[in-house]
Parts: structure tokens; C-alpha cells; sequence
């Protein structure tokens, strides 16, 4: 599906609480938006990758997001590298974005896991 905008992190419900509010004003103006999260949040604290994956499904109907999708890059190691850049590229692409705003990127911060998303 063709998106408008495109937010990429490194995490489910970083988008969220990044620049949910932006992509649900672009949705409202008419834009279609998407996400790609680039791990599943196997790793995560608060949940297991099954319960992140309901509550991402949960947060794309409420910030009425038109695409969602989650890589399978090993949460806790994301790392710079060509396939992993490949993958992100190889998926974003399909979504036929017609672009992605760097402002977009999932609030990329000096982590390496963050900042990844930048990379792709």
C-alpha cells in the first residue's frame, strides 16, 4: 500500500511516543502514513512480542495509520549493517513512500539502536 509518510524506530510504541500526534494530524489532512517498526519487542519489559504486536495494531487505529509493518532485526541487536539496511530498504520500498521526513524517524537519539533507523 502506497504511504505518504513513513516513520521508522527501532522499537514498537517508539513511533507512538515520538510522533504519534504528528502522523495523526497528517492522517487526518488526508495523508496516508505508516510505521515500520524494526524489531518485533521480543526484548521488552513490559509485555512479550505477541502483546506489542496487539498493542502496535491497537496504536494503528488510533493514530488511523494506513501501514504497519515490523522487521525481523533481533531486538537488542540492531546493527548497522548492509542486510540489515536491505531490509528496511527492501520493505519501506514496497510501501511505494513517496517520502519520509527525517523528522519522522522514531526519535533517533546517540543510542545505536535509535539511531539506526536513520541509516535506512
Amino acid at each position: 500500500m502506497p504511504v505518504d509518510i513513513l516513520a521508522l524506530a527501532a522499537h514498537r510504541d517508539d513511533v507512538e511516543q515520538t510522533c504519534g500526534g504528528t502522523l495523526l494530524k497528517m492522517a487526518d489532512r488526508g495523508y496516508r502514513t505508516g510505521i515500520l517498526d524494526l524489531t518485533q519487542g521480543e526484548m521488552g519489559t513490559r509485555g512479550s512480542a505477541e502483546d506489542r504486536a496487539r498493542e502496535a495494531a491497537d496504536a494503528a487505529r488510533i493514530l488511523k495509520v494506513s501501514w504497519r509493518h515490523a522487521l525481523d532485526i533481533p531486538d537488542g541487536r540492531v546493527e548497522n549493517t548492509w542486510e540489515n539496511r536491505l531490509k528496511g530498504r527492501s520493505r519501506a520500498s514496497r510501501t511505494e513512500a513517496a517520502s519520509a521526513d527525517s523528522s519522522l524517524l522514531g526519535g533517533a537519539t546517540s543510542r545505536s539502536l535509535h539511531g539506526f533507523g536513520a541509516g535506512i
